[in-house]
């Protein structure tokens, strides 16, 4: 693919990612559904659920090659845990992990050391890989009894955001273990 299908403008928002497979993407649609959701509440598809490893922000389509190249690195998969629902001050409603397995730490630093030769700036705060399930959820409630999510990560991707509150994302490139 070049750079230029890799976006469908001369610039796109990118980021690096967990992408679930369709039987972790049940497995979160069910969890949704036991939350009590206000009005309000602008629920993501099951489509756009994902883990940020980084977000890289607006790159010309020149640079997404370059990008695409460096975030190629080795990794271990690994078992990812969600159990930790919250709403976090702004209304964002997510599922976290209780516990960052330490795979995902070494993928998630060897990613932020190729973008920073790249000349992206990994994002300075501590790493809190979450699942967002909904925005202007101030006031959900999520369910009183968690059945944890459990992942078997084998690959990660590069991402570009759409602009569609339909589909807001579309992976662009995937990367194996």
């Amino acid at each position: 693919m070049t750079s230029h299908q890799l976006l469908a403008s001369r610039t796109g928002r990118l980021f690096l990612a967990l992408w679930p497979e369709a039987a972790v993407q049940r497995q979160l649609l069910d969890h949704v559904n036991r939350w009590t959701w206000p009005p309000q509440a602008a629920r993501y598809a099951t489509t756009d659920w994902h883990v940020t490893l980084h977000f890289i922000g607006s790159v010309d389509e020149t640079r997404c090659e370059e990008i695409a190249h460096q975030a190629l690195v080795p990794f271990v998969p690994f078992r990812l845990v969600l159990d930790q629902p919250a709403v976090w001050q702004r209304g964002l409603a997510v599922l976290c992990v209780g516990e960052v397995p330490l795979q995902l730490r070494a993928l998630w630093e060897q990613l932020g050391n190729r973008l920073q030769q790249v000349g992206c700036a990994p994002d300075p705060r501590p790493y809190l890989p979450h699942v967002t399930l909904a925005r202007h959820a101030k006031g959900a409630t999520p369910p009183t009894t968690i059945a944890p999510i459990e992942w078997q990560v084998g690959r990660y991707v590069l991402a570009v955001s759409t602009g569609d509150s339909g589909q807001r994302y579309r992976v662009i490139r995937e990367y194996c273990g």
